[in-house]
C-alpha cells in the first residue's frame, strides 16, 4: 500500500466521522457543557459571573446548598474547579459519553458488509485487514475529535476566565480514546461475526458494564484481603490470637474466577486512576495539615471550626493540630490532636502495641465518679477506636484513642459548661474524623479506589503496575482484531 492509498484511507474515516449526525450533535453538546466556564469564572473570591458583572461569595454559594462554614479556605475555587472538570469528564463523557460514541459508530463495519457495498468496497485493490482496520480507526478519531474539543475547550476557558491552569488535565484525552478504542476492538469483532449493528451495539455496552464491574470487584477483593492481612499482622505483633476467615470450596472458586477475568480483560478503570495520579504527581497534594510520621491530614477545614497555628506540614507529637470554636471574639472550646506511640515493653522482654481499648480503660479508671465517665466506641472514618467523655471543672471533655500503625491519634475537646449543644460538639469531633485521609498505605486508611491508586504506578511489580495494565489490556483488543480480520477473509460476498 503506497502513501496515495494510506493517505485515502486516512482521509475516507475522517471524513466519515464529520459525515456522522451523531458526531455532530455530540460536538454541539461539548460546546454546551464548555460554555458556562466562559460565562462563569471561579476565582479565589467567589463565582464571578460575566466577567465581574457580579460576585458570588463562596460562603454564601455554600450556604445555598446547605453547607455553613465559618471559615472557607483561600484555595477552595481550585477544589471546586478540579471536582467539575471530574464531573464532565470522567463521569459524563467516560461513562455516557461512551456510550454515544459506541451507539454512533457501531454500525461503521455492518454498513461496509452490506451486499452491494462490500461488492464496491472489496473491488478496491486494498486487503480486508486494512479496510477494516480503516473502520475501526474511524470510531477511534471519532472519539479522538470529541475528547480534544471537550478536554482542551475545558482547559482554555478555565484559564481565561478563571485563570485556572492544570496541564495534567489534558491527560484525559488519551485515556478517552484509550477506553473507546477497547470497547470499540469488541464491537467491530461482533459486527465482522454478525452484520449486525444492533448487535454491536449491545455487545459493546454490556461488555463496558461488565467489564467494569468485573475489575472493581476485583479491587475490592484485593483490599478486603489487604486489610485482613493487616490485622493479622497486628494482632500477632500484639501477641493476640488472629481471627482466620474459613472460606466454602464456592466462594474460593468465584475468587479464582474474578482473578482470571481481571487479568484476562481489559483494565478499562485503569485509565481514570493513572490519569489520576499523573495530576496529582503534577498538581501536588493539596492539605491544611499533615503529620510527619503516620502520614494523617486534612484537605478540609471542620465545621464551625478554626483551626490555630500554621498550615502544612507537622509533627503532632511535638506540635498538635488544635482548633477552636469561638463565639464572636471569645474563645469557647477547643479540639485537638495529637500522636503517641503505642508501643510498650511487654513481661518476657518483647515490644508490643497497646490497643486502644485496653488504653481507655485504663484513663477511664483514674477518672472520679463525679465526673459521670462512660467509654464509647469511635465509628468516625475508616479506623475507629474508643471515645472517653466526662465533665470536669465545668468543661465536658471527650478524649478518645485511634489506632494508625505504630502510633496513636488521640482527640481531645474541652468546651465551657453549655456554651455549644452536646451534639454539635459530637458532629464536629466526628468531622473531623471522618474527613481524616492517609498518605500511607495502610488499607484501612483508604478507600478502595485509593488505596489501589496508590499501589498502582509504573515502577509496581505484577498485578499493580502500569505497564502491565496497558500491555494487557492493548494485546486483548489487538487479539480481537485480529480474529476480527481473520473471519473477514472467509466471508464470501
Amino acid at each position: 500500500m503506497n502513501r496515495s492509498i494510506a493517505k485515502a484511507l486516512a482521509l475516507d474515516a475522517y471524513y466519515q466521522v464529520l459525515d456522522n449526525r451523531v458526531f455532530r450533535l455530540l460536538l454541539v453538546l461539548a460546546g454546551i457543557l464548555i460554555l458556562p466556564t466562559l460565562l462563569i469564572g471561579a476565582r479565589e473570591e467567589g463565582l464571578v459571573i460575566l466577567f465581574g458583572i457580579k460576585t458570588i461569595p463562596w460562603s454564601a454559594f455554600l450556604e445555598a446548598f446547605g453547607n455553613v462554614r465559618m471559615e472557607v479556605p483561600a484555595d477552595f475555587h481550585k477544589s471546586f474547579i478540579a471536582g467539575f472538570q471530574d464531573m464532565i469528564v470522567q463521569n459524563l463523557a467516560g461513562s455516557a459519553g461512551v456510550l454515544f460514541s459506541i451507539a454512533a459508530t457501531a454500525f461503521f463495519v455492518p454498513r461496509m458488509l452490506e451486499k452491494g457495498s462490500a461488492d464496491v468496497v472489496f473491488s478496491r485493490p486494498i486487503g480486508r485487514t486494512t479496510l477494516l482496520l480503516t473502520r475501526w480507526l474511524s470510531g477511534v478519531i471519532f472519539v479522538a475529535l470529541l475528547s480534544t474539543a471537550l478536554v482542551l475547550g475545558l482547559h482554555l476557558s478555565l484559564l481565561l476566565v478563571s485563570g485556572h491552569s492544570d496541564p495534567a488535565f489534558l491527560w484525559n484525552i488519551p485515556s478517552l480514546v484509550y477506553v473507546f478504542a477497547l470497547v470499540h476492538a469488541v464491537s467491530t469483532l461482533t459486527a465482522v461475526l454478525t452484520r449486525s449493528s444492533v448487535a454491536a451495539i449491545l455487545v459493546a455496552l454490556m461488555f463496558f458494564l461488565f467489564n467494569g464491574c468485573i475489575h472493581r470487584g476485583w479491587i475490592t477483593l484485593q483490599h478486603r484481603d489487604a486489610i485482613q492481612q493487616q490485622q493479622q499482622a497486628e494482632a500477632k505483633a500484639s501477641e493476640e490470637s488472629p481471627t482466620e476467615d474459613s472460606e466454602s470450596g464456592l466462594l474460593q472458586a468465584l475468587k479464582t474466577a474474578l482473578h482470571v477475568a481481571h487479568h484476562a480483560l481489559p483494565k478499562t478503570t485503569d485509565a481514570d486512576l493513572i490519569v489520576g495520579n499523573l495530576r496529582e504527581s503534577i498538581s501536588g497534594k493539596v492539605t491544611l495539615i499533615q503529620d510527619t510520621a503516620s502520614g494523617a491530614y486534612w484537605k478540609e477545614q471542620p465545621e464551625d471550626l478554626s483551626l490555630t497555628g500554621t498550615r502544612g506540614l507537622r509533627d503532632l507529637s511535638v506540635e498538635p493540630a488544635v482548633w477552636e470554636w469561638k463565639r464572636g471574639d471569645q474563645q469557647i472550646g477547643t479540639l485537638s490532636i495529637r500522636r503517641e506511640s503505642r508501643l510498650m515493653d511487654s513481661a518476657n522482654g518483647k515490644i508490643r502495641k497497646r490497643s486502644s481499648r485496653v488504653v481507655a480503660k485504663e484513663f477511664l479508671a483514674t477518672l472520679p465518679t463525679e465526673a459521670q465517665p462512660k467509654l464509647e466506641g469511635l465509628s468516625y472514618g475508616a479506623f475507629g477506636g474508643d471515645l472517653v467523655v466526662w465533665s470536669e471543672d465545668g468543661q465536658r471533655r471527650l478524649r478518645s484513642w485511634t489506632s494508625v500503625g505504630d502510633s496513636f491519634l488521640i482527640g481531645e475537646a474541652s468546651v465551657a459548661g453549655d456554651a455549644l449543644p452536646p451534639e454539635q460538639v459530637q458532629r464536629n469531633y466526628g468531622f473531623l474524623f471522618a474527613r481524616m485521609e492517609f498518605d500511607r498505605d495502610d488499607p484501612r486508611a483508604l478507600s478502595e479506589a485509593d488505596w489501589y491508586r496508590k499501589r498502582l504506578s509504573w515502577t509496581a511489580g505484577w498485578p499493580y503496575n502500569t505497564v502491565w495494565s496497558l500491555t494487557s489490556s492493548v494485546v486483548f483488543a489487538a487479539l480481537l482484531l485480529a480474529i476480527a480480520a481473520w473471519r473477514l477473509s472467509r466471508i464470501d460476498f
